[in-house]
């Protein structure tokens, strides 16, 4: 049986515009801000507000459609500012903040050879979590995202 959400599940981001780097990748997970968000490809953050056609960057006004989009879902420090600011340097990454339903994160001893660890979803009655989706047009170079 599908479950519909009704109304808003998390809160808008009310932070102001501000640096990648304000959200340090260390310690893991790494701090990221409140919300949806936007990283601009000179590394600000901007929160994305969800609308009717929708998302609003709430710094510019810009109304952003993701019907184009290639999304995956981060999870941990892939979605830290600092972390996607270094690795997509110069290109523009949306973060959309969403809940997981019926699904777990799973992880196992593997490590990459950066040290991430390696995680990926099982199904999972009644489980719930919150994680993102993130969208660039670097996501769409690699998968690495669980």
């Amino acid at each position: 049986m599908m479950t519909a959400f009704k109304g808003s599940l998390f809160q808008p981001a009310t932070w102001q515009p501000c640096d990648a780097s304000d959200f340090p990748e260390s310690p893991y997970p790494g701090a990221r801000p409140v919300g949806s968000w936007r990283l601009t490809p000179t590394g600000i953050l901007h929160g994305l507000q969800h609308c009717v056609d929708g998302w609003v960057d709430r710094c510019s006004g810009e109304v952003i459609s993701v019907a184009d989009r290639h999304l995956v879902l981060g999870y941990g420090s892939n979605l830290s500012p600092s972390k996607l600011a270094s690795k997509y340097r110069g290109e523009e990454v949306f973060v959309l903040r969403s809940a997981v339903v019926g699904w777990a994160a799973a992880w196992c001893n593997a490590r990459r050879s950066q040290g991430d660890v390696v995680a990926t979803l099982v199904p999972e009655f009644g489980a719930t979590f919150a994680s993102s989706q993130v969208d660039g047009s670097a996501a769409r170079k690699c998968f690495h995202y669980a």
